[in-house]
């Protein structure tokens, strides 16, 4: 697919950006959700960027920061959730073995009482 001459004349003022507020916003959500994540670590340094990382003019390199901030909060996301997942996964595998051992148990009780049956003396007396 071929673009026209056109599409890259596009003035960048009609570029639709987030304005200052809105980009506050973020980053002080993106600021609280990290100090929430990482409760028990060193406190986080305060990260303080302007709005202009969403604006052509702004600086590349805070943008590609937030970029790295928000792929480390993904990363401890992930972390969180695998720990979580791997405590599952344990207290399913002890959940296995308790039952595992009850089976066997289970089926040790069965061949006694199978073993028991075949024997006359555990047949009640009807007929003197």
């Amino acid at each position: 697919m071929r673009s026209s001459p056109r599409s890259f004349e596009t003035p960048s003022s009609k570029l639709k950006l987030p304005s200052r507020a809105a980009a506050k916003a973020v980053i002080t959500s993106q600021q609280t959700k990290l100090k929430s994540l990482l409760p028990n670590t060193h406190p986080l340094k305060d990260f303080s960027y302007s709005a202009s990382c969403y604006t052509i003019e702004g600086s590349k390199d805070k943008k590609g920061d937030l970029d790295q901030i928000l792929l480390h909060v993904r990363k401890i996301e992930l972390s969180t959730e695998n720990e979580r997942l791997r405590a599952h996964l344990q207290g399913m595998q002890w959940r296995v073995i308790e039952l595992e051992k009850a089976c066997k148990g289970m089926q040790t009780r069965m061949e006694h009482m199978m073993k028991s049956r075949l024997q006359p003396r555990s047949l009640p007396k009807l007929c003197s």
